[in-house]
């Protein structure tokens, strides 16, 4: 079953590339974990990068223990779309 959910997110950078890498690090794969997680945080600094993006690298940061970097991404979804109820509870839980 763990297989199964780290191969979802394979070869995306979106939220779900998160839960794959959080997978792969349940089976052991911590480097395909590390890569998919710098993927989603890399997503953030492409030209003209969405909501999501900032979304999908903050909660790779989040889940890399980076709650700063974590915090910096949640704002920035927020700045793209004000109504993105996702980020407001993912700041909340936070702490912010």
């Amino acid at each position: 079953a763990w297989q199964k959910a780290a191969d979802q997110g394979k070869g995306k950078t979106n939220v779900s590339a998160v839960y794959s890498a959080l997978a792969y690090q349940k089976l052991g794969q911590d480097e395909e974990a590390h890569q998919l997680l710098r993927g989603c945080i890399q997503s953030a600094a492409q030209p003209k990068p969405t909501a999501e993006d900032y979304f999908a690298a903050g909660t790779a940061e989040q889940y890399s223990n980076h709650t700063d970097e974590a915090r910096k991404y949640f704002k920035q979804a927020l700045d793209v779309d004000p109504l993105f109820w996702q980020v407001r509870i993912a700041l909340k839980n936070l702490g912010s």
